[in-house]
């Protein structure tokens, strides 16, 4: 049986990706590993960001196709901090409840949702 796992995402800023999971997500930063990796976690989140090396005109990768699922206490605060940070949301009313999703620097998308709601 499954007890754990992490996600690993590419990024093609290790410190931009930092920095927006740590100063406008609010995860934890766990480990860092020079510019190379770093490793963040938030409750039983574990997230790791890996830096790729690009050598494309614009050195940004397109999306993965990764997408993260984050359950949060209350949406109203996520929501603010996002809008302060000049990050663009998209609504979602569902049969389950409200959510919402955003980019984060990798255009990978991210759904939060309220606890006690679930993440389909």
């Amino acid at each position: 049986m499954i007890i754990s796992g992490k996600v690993t995402l590419k990024v093609a800023d290790l410190n931009d990706s930092i920095h927006f999971y740590i100063f406008i997500l609010g995860l934890t930063l766990k480990d860092r590993k020079g510019n190379v990796s770093a490793s963040i976690v938030s409750g039983n989140l574990k997230l790791f960001l890996e830096q790729q090396f690009y050598r494309g005109p614009d050195k940004k990768p397109n999306s993965s196709g990764a997408s993260l699922g984050l359950v949060v206490s209350h949406l109203d605060p996520v929501l603010l901090k996002l809008s302060g940070s000049n990050i663009p949301v998209k609504m979602h009313e569902t049969e389950d409840g409200r959510m919402f999703t955003f980019l984060d620097p990798d255009s990978n998308k991210i759904f939060v949702r309220e606890i006690g709601q679930k993440i389909v």
